[in-house]
């Protein structure tokens, strides 16, 4: 995951509800899982440590992703117990990779995250709900006054950060 990526999700987090919060944790696993595959392909071909140390890592990402899923699940909900059933599955896919990294598991894991992504994204398309960070800075980008100046504001700014001493 580049700097950026990691910077985007950063930002979407902040400005994220309950319900869009599930929807960039299935972002995060699929760019992870994404960076796995392409790190497995490379240390298929090079053989590197660096690209097997990659690899591993961006496997053992996603799958703390799938942890965290996991753990929120509120089990007074019948659809929880599906939703694991799921997550779980996918944990197991990537459980294969170690010992015969095959893509098909990959795919298996991406297809199933990939449909419940779409449709939790629907759900919280649907919910107005406030962020759960309050108080967060609000930061904004655009294309304001020439094709290539990029002019970041900040709202709300607050230096001491919500720590008052």
């Amino acid at each position: 995951m580049t700097q950026e990526e990691i910077s985007t999700f950063t930002r979407r987090i902040v400005n994220s509800n309950k319900t869009e919060l599930i929807v960039v944790l299935y972002d995060i696993f699929l760019v992870r899982i994404e960076d796995g595959r392409k790190a497995m392909l490379a240390f298929e071909e090079s053989h590197l440590a660096e690209d097997e140390k990659n690899m591993r890592s961006s496997f053992r990402k996603a799958s703390e992703v799938l942890r965290q899923l996991m753990n929120d699940l509120d089990f007074r909900y019948e659809i929880s117990g599906n939703l694991y059933s799921l997550y779980d599955y996918c944990m197991r896919c990537l459980a294969k990779l170690s010992y015969d990294r095959n893509v098909e598991h990959i795919e298996a894991a991406r297809k199933v995250m990939t449909e419940l992504r779409v449709a939790f994204k629907g759900v919280a398309d649907a919910d107005d709900s406030a962020p759960v960070m309050q108080h967060a800075q609000q930061i904004s980008a655009g294309y304001t006054y020439g094709k290539h100046s990029l002019n970041v504001t900040e709202d709300g700014f607050d230096g001491n950060r919500g720590f008052l001493a």
